[in-house]
């Protein structure tokens, strides 16, 4: 499980850079006729990714202390509020103007990239917790050795 998240964590932060979601949008777009919420089409895959990412994670979560299990649930929630559920507003505000030069767009997407970016803060927070509770001993003795601490 450890394993398959860093890769999910890998492709999360190559797209956010190359984009490669917006790109999956145009498929979708061709297939189905994407407006309002939907207008980037990229959302409905992305749903379904969420949507089976979840269902799939429920037994690994469930095997993480209460701490770490809320603190996952809570930086998932909040990524994903962001990433869908204000790209989705974009969408709406972009076909109702047809700008992204709209106000009501511009602080969606904003809002959108806050949401994001804080839930991976509290992904770290809480990853850096459990190493500090879970983790204890040589492993973060080495550690500290080597960063000079």
């Amino acid at each position: 499980h450890w394993a398959i998240l860093a890769l999910v964590f890998l492709y999360i932060s190559m797209d956010e850079t190359a984009r490669i979601h917006e790109m999956l949008g145009t498929p979708v777009n061709a297939v189905w006729d994407t407006n309002g919420f939907l207008h980037f089409g990229w959302i409905i895959p992305g749903i379904l990714f969420v949507v089976l990412f979840a269902a799939a994670y429920v037994p690994f979560l469930f095997h993480l202390p209460r701490r770490m299990r809320r603190g996952f649930l809570i930086a998932g929630t909040v990524f994903v509020v962001g990433a869908i559920g204000f790209e989705s507003l974009c969408g709406y505000f972009y076909s109702r103007s047809g700008s992204y030069l709209d106000v009501p767009f511009l602080l969606a997407a904003n809002v959108e990239e806050v949401l994001e970016m804080v839930g991976i803060v509290i992904l770290l927070h809480t990853l850096l917790l459990f190493i500090q509770q879970e983790l204890r001993g040589p492993i973060l003795e080495d550690v500290s050795l080597r960063l000079g601490s």
